[in-house]
Parts: structure tokens; C-alpha cells; sequence
């Protein structure tokens, strides 16, 4: 079966692995919220031996699960279903993580979407997790790029209520959930990984 591959997630994998692999541990699980294609699993989970978990809206499990019988692939467990914004997230995910990581989602989302994704993502994270977020964000409301400004428009054309995010928005709003930044990386393709860490 020829399932979906992303040249983005091929693009940009080595590079998020090599800024995440200071912060994680071997063994340790972590949920990927928003997998699509897997290709970030089946990499970065298996070069830094994580227990990574799968996860995506319902429409998008059907790769993940293909990918877990695959005996060729890293990813061997079930994806989970998660609807950001639809039921409580906890309610979502029956364990807590040591680490959380997400890539090109935000900008997808509503901006209410986002805030409840940052108001709630402390209920299925341990303490002294990490939180991973990758991809391109505004600062002090500016675009890094005029390519970011383009893809943003793009972006608003498809669905008015998507769009790049304001990172001091995502910053205060997990803050105030005893979820504090610890580092950002400023990543080829003007994207950024920004690491946070739960008190």
C-alpha cells in the first residue's frame, strides 16, 4: 500500500532530533500529538529509543494504524484518537507522559484550539516533562520571513480561522499552567522548536 510521505518531515527530522536528543532520555514514552505520516515516530522515536506513541484526528489514524502492522516499521503501537477542543484532553489519553511533542499543528488549529491545547496539555504530562513544539511562530507579532508572512495568507485562504501564532501567546498561556520555557531553536525553513518544561 502506498501511504501518504511528507518531504517536510524527511526535510526537517534530523534536526529536531539532534535538538531534542539533550532533553530526552532512552525509554521513556512520549506522546506525539498530530503524527499524520508516522515519518517523525518511526525516525526520531527510533534513533533516540523513546516509547513513542501516536496520536491524530480520527480522519488521519488510518496511516498510523497501517504503519503499526507493518513489520518494516518502528511504529508498533495503536495510534491514539485525539480531537483537540472537542472533550477534555485527559479524558483523551489514559496515561501521563514524560514528554509531549507536537509539529505542524498549531498553525492548523483555531486560535481557541491553540488556548485549549495550552491550557490543558499539563494534565497528561509529568512533572519535569518535556514539551516539544515545532514549526513557524510569529515574534512580538512579526513574521521571521516573508515566506512565513505568504504561508500564513495561504494558510487564512484555506480556513480563516488557522494561521501562524504568536509565540508570546503560547508562552504565557502554558506559564500559567506550570509549564515553563526552557529553550528555542531556531531551525532551518524559518521554524522554530520551542522546549518546554513542566514544573
Amino acid at each position: 500500500m502506498n501511504l501518504p510521505f511528507s518531504q517536510a518531515c524527511e526535510n526537517n527530522k534530523t534536526f529536531i532530533q539532534d535538538a531534542m536528543s539533550s532533553f530526552v532520555t532512552p525509554q521513556q514514552n512520549l506522546l506525539e500529538i498530530g503524527s499524520y505520516t508516522g515519518q517523525h515516530a518511526e525516525f526520531i522515536g527510533e534513533n533516540l529509543k523513546l516509547k513513542w506513541q501516536t496520536s491524530d484526528t480520527a480522519p488521519n489514524c488510518w496511516i498510523l494504524t497501517e504503519k503499526a502492522k507493518d513489520p518494516d516499521s518502528s511504529i508498533s503501537l495503536t495510534p491514539l484518537i485525539i480531537e483537540i477542543g472537542e472533550i477534555p484532553l485527559k479524558s483523551q489519553v489514559p496515561v501521563l507522559y514524560d514528554n509531549i511533542y507536537t509539529a505542524n499543528t498549531l498553525h492548523i488549529m483555531s486560535a481557541k484550539n491553540v488556548d485549549t491545547f495550552c491550557s490543558s496539555i499539563h494534565t497528561i504530562l509529568n512533572s519535569g516533562g518535556f514539551l516539544f513544539i515545532y514549526g513557524p511562530f510569529k515574534f512580538n507579532n512579526m513574521f521571521t520571513s516573508d515566506s512565513n508572512f505568504q504561508f500564513d495568507q495561504s494558510l487564512k485562504q484555506r480556513n480563516p480561522f488557522s494561521g501562524i501564532r504568536d509565540f508570546e501567546q503560547i508562552e504565557q498561556s502554558l506559564k500559567k499552567n506550570q509549564i515553563a520555557l526552557t529553550e528555542i531553536f531556531d531551525l532551518p525553513a524559518n521554524n522554530h522548536l520551542l522546549v518546554f518544561k513542566k514544573n
